[in-house]
């Protein structure tokens, strides 16, 4: 049951990939991610056989076939990339809900690490979606497990109105700097704070659910640490990390708080250290700026997946 799943997700990750590509493409340029993509050389419209997900890049030779014009590479490795992500959350979690919204975070830590080593840059137009959407579905996860007892009709109603006001506020395109809709990332944000709120609420009034609590804790952990760090070292720490870390302190909190959320931390400092000291090495100075965001999406992709065997084989060597 669980090969045909995890080939199941990999076919959806491969699809999901190929949206991801023009999504990290098109929203740092502000563009509508309405519309079907274009050859950037002679302007051609893709059409649907020329963007099957990797096999049309195998077919053509990673060439247009109208101005022969050289195709990047990038696409095929992110679709085949979040069609691994996708099987593996499936080989995780198997065929439940909890696979499903844990492959969407994944999905979208993918366009979120593209567009930080293209551009450094961590859209809130991706963030604070994400932030809220992701709450809603982790609260939706927490009531199909009987988290929430007899509060389930209630969160899942207070779940739905929130999640109806968060959808009316977002933008149907990236708003311009003079558009009357230039705030509606931050009422988003402002949306995903509330509903945490009400998580607590909700908490309190029907006993604190671990999973919910831990939740809490892993966004405050791991975004209070990156602010902090933003506050003693101007430069060293982007705002977009710290936004990053309430959505990475969420979803791994929500699995397991602290442990797990100190694990991403630790593996996104290890992978960073080591690709500084090798840009050193090939003739980088120490101000060469390397995006922070891959190595905290990688460090919690690999905290989801193999976290909990971290944990144990470290509390088993202190044990030795």
């Amino acid at each position: 049951m669980t090969a045909p799943v995890a080939a199941f997700a990999a076919l959806l990750g491969l699809i999901f990939g190929s949206f991801a590509t023009m999504a990290a493409h098109r929203i740092p340029l502000r563009a509508s991610l309405n519309g079907r993509s274009k050859c950037p050389s002679c302007k051609h419209t893709i059409t649907a056989v020329e963007n099957i997900p990797v096999l049309s890049y195998l077919i053509q030779r990673g060439r247009c076939r109208h101005c022969g014009a050289a195709i990047s590479v990038r696409y095929p490795v992110i679709e085949v990339l979040t069609a691994t992500l996708f099987a593996l959350a499936a080989l995780r979690f198997g065929p439940t809900l909890r696979a499903a919204v844990y492959a969407a975070f994944f999905w979208v830590l993918v366009m979120l690490s593209v567009i930080d080593l293209e551009h450094h840059l961590l859209p809130d137009r991706i963030v604070f979606p994400a932030l809220a959407a992701g709450t809603l579905l982790l609260l939706a996860d927490a009531v199909s497990e009987g988290a929430f007892g007899r509060m389930s009709i209630v969160a899942a109603a207070s779940a739905a109105a929130v999640g109806a006001l968060l959808w009316a506020l977002l933008p149907g395109r990236d708003p311009a700097p003079e558009s009357p809709n230039r705030h509606a990332p931050w009422l988003v944000g402002l949306g995903f704070v509330l509903v945490w709120v009400g998580l607590v609420g909700l908490g309190i009034a029907d006993g604190v659910q671990r999973s919910i609590s831990g939740a809490l804790m892993g966004a405050a952990v791991f975004a209070g640490f990156f602010f902090t760090v933003a506050l003693l070292v101007p430069h060293g720490m982007g705002g977009g990390d710290v936004k990053l870390g309430l959505l990475l302190g969420t979803f791994l909190g929500y699995l397991g708080a602290p442990g797990l959320v100190l694990v991403a931390m630790f593996m996104a400092f290890v992978l960073g250290s080591l690709v500084s000291v090798i840009v050193l090495f090939a003739g980088g100075s120490r101000k060469s700026a390397i995006p922070f965001g891959p190595f905290l999406s990688l460090g919690a992709v690999a905290s989801v997946l193999i976290g909990e065997q971290v944990i144990d084989a470290y509390l088993g060597l202190g044990a030795g």
